[in-house]
């Protein structure tokens, strides 16, 4: 009987597990659960300006809004259908409020 032993490297935001460490760095970089990917109006609590019927709404902005981690995933690129007339939302906002 043959044994091995691996290294297992774990995301830290969300629990992920993988086997090579250059993805887990990779993936931690855009993991949605990733404080750094979040805009404000997630990652602190809701924002007064977030549409009530629709979470993910900005009524200053007046757009949905789609996670800053999106582009970095190529995902805009790849589905440009889903983002029309969305915006990405901003990490520090300015008129975050909560």
């Amino acid at each position: 009987m043959k044994t091995v032993t691996k290294e297992v490297y774990y995301c830290e935001y969300c629990g992920k597990h993988l086997l090579l460490k250059h993805a887990m760095v990779k993936h931690e970089n855009v993991c949605s659960r990733n404080h750094e990917n979040m805009p404000a109006c997630v990652r602190d609590g809701e924002c007064i300006h977030l549409d009530v019927n629709n979470p993910f709404r900005c009524i200053l902005f007046g757009k949905s809004m789609y996670y800053p981690n999106a582009r970095k995933k190529g995902l805009i690129d790849k589905y440009p259908e889903s983002f029309e007339e969305k915006i990405e939302a901003p990490i520090n906002c300015i008129h975050y409020q909560n």
